[in-house]
């Protein structure tokens, strides 16, 4: 009689989690390991190093001029807020989700801001997570408390079974 166990598994894949040195260490040692000679997979390895910071200037330098806009969104949206508003709180699941209001991308999770009053529409995205979408209509002096959570966009599951 054969008796089959299933396991799932789930798979989480991160890309850009590694500086470019470790990069090009990894890909030294790949070269190493399929046969090049050290002088070529040190070459080879200092230019992917090279391409890799590259990538991380342009990453940076547009990383800034993204939070420099979410900014001077939240500074337009919170001085229309000062004078008759609400307060909301937006926190999620998980942390450090782009908080966009009415469209314009203002913070990250967990903040705290001051809304104009009125219907707005609040969302928060991440990039491997499906968006959360909330229609609020806050009033003067009200104070809300927003908790979204993502749920995984991408999701792999790895089913396999071991025979006894």
């Amino acid at each position: 009689m054969t008796n089959w166990i299933t396991l799932p598994i789930t798979l989480t894949l991160t890309f850009g989690a590694f500086s470019s040195s470790a990069r090009a260490q990894a890909a030294a040692q790949y070269g190493v390991l399929a046969g090049h000679s050290g002088v070529v997979t040190t070459k080879i390895a200092s230019g992917l190093g090279s391409k890799a910071r590259q990538l991380d200037e342009r990453q940076g330098a547009r990383l800034k001029s993204v939070e420099s806009t979410m900014e001077e969104n939240r500074r337009q949206l919170e001085a229309k807020g000062q004078k008759e508003g609400g307060a909301v709180h937006i926190d999620s699941v998980p942390p450090k989700a782009t908080i966009l209001v009415d469209g314009a991308p203002i913070a990250y999770t967990p903040a705290e801001l001051k809304i104009p009053e009125g219907k707005h529409v609040i969302e928060l995205k991440r990039p491997a997570s499906l968006p959360w979408r909330k229609e609020i209509s806050i009033s003067r002096g009200e104070k809300l408390s927003l908790n979204g959570e993502l749920q995984d966009k991408y999701k792999s599951v790895l089913t396999f079974s071991i025979q006894k």
